[in-house]
């Protein structure tokens, strides 16, 4: 019989290997890192990323759904995008060390798990999901 920590960490580890970048990780690694993801609640219109500021966490939305928005050079604020349920954010930041490049609000409830830059930047994550993404080109 598995315990109610375990079962959550196979769920959130099917979740992630149906989303992406995540496919590429080992076995070991995708519950690793399912298990040191933490779940996060935002509701309707609460801002998850701002543009500009360092990466803090990536995100992986389990439920709802959260825009994706740029502030353009003369204040206007455009929706380029929607995440919906599986999608992930925050990561490019986290990759690259650069600033957010677009807000991330939530639109209606949105829940997601989150993995904070230094669970991300594991030697052995960043490694995996690396060589993942140069064999998928």
């Amino acid at each position: 019989m598995s315990s109610p920590h375990a079962d959550a960490v196979a769920e959130r580890a099917d979740l992630l290997r149906r989303s992406g970048i995540w496919a590429a990780l080992s076995d070991p690694v995708l519950h690793a890192t399912a298990a040191a993801m933490q779940p996060a609640a935002f509701a309707d219109g609460e801002l998850i990323i701002r543009q500009g500021e360092p990466g803090r966490h990536l995100h992986v939305v389990t439920a709802g759904a959260a825009d994706v928005r740029v502030h353009g050079a003369n204040g206007t604020v455009v929706t380029v995008g929607t995440m919906a349920a599986g999608a992930c954010f925050g990561e490019m930041s986290l990759l690259s060390g650069d600033v957010t490049s677009a807000d991330v609000v939530a639109s209606g409830s949105c829940e997601t798990l989150t993995l904070d830059r230094p669970a991300f930047t594991t030697d052995v994550v960043v490694a995996e999901l690396l060589m993942g993404a140069r064999y998928e080109k």
